[in-house]
């Protein structure tokens, strides 16, 4: 929220183009500057809940410690352009073929699919709670392309 002297319309629209929720020029009404913030902060709450909802849905499954160890492995890798099946099935110490049957078994998905889901999952976390480290890290990993393919899941 702007507060500030600047009343023009030019300035008003850039305030609003920075980035800015709300733009009040002085001089202002104090209830009406109380309304806005309160109705900002309402907005934000519900923005949160929806948000922690969604990502602690009570449908999720709890993970087995196979799940927790592909997991840790996808997400230390997940700025590696290259990392693929082959590589997880590596740091498992499996056979390609061992995996995919594991994971299809367990989570019903393929390993590229797996992957994906985690590298998915990363980027919707590092949008909604990090928006301004996003764009950068997202150009050093394929999470760019991932939601260009696959921007109806966000």
């Amino acid at each position: 929220m702007l507060l500030t002297a600047l009343s023009t319309n030019a300035n008003t629209v850039a305030g609003l183009e920075t980035g800015a929720d709300d733009y009040v020029t002085k001089p202002f009404d104090f209830d009406e500057l109380k309304a806005r913030v309160d109705r900002l902060i309402v907005a934000r709450k519900a923005i949160r809940a929806e948000i922690q909802y969604k990502f602690n849905s009570p449908d999720k499954k709890v993970k087995t410690a196979f799940q927790d160890k592909l997991d840790k492995a996808i997400l230390a890798n997940i700025s590696d352009k290259n990392f693929n099946v082959e590589i997880l099935a590596e740091m498992l110490f499996l056979e390609r073929s061992s995996l995919y049957r594991k994971i299809k078994k367990e989570l019903n998905i393929s390993p590229i699919g797996y992957i994906r889901n985690i590298r998915m999952s990363f980027a919707k976390k590092l949008m909604v709670f990090h928006p301004q480290i996003f764009c950068s890290y997202s150009r050093r990993c394929t999470l760019s392309i991932l939601l260009v393919e696959y921007s109806e899941q966000i």
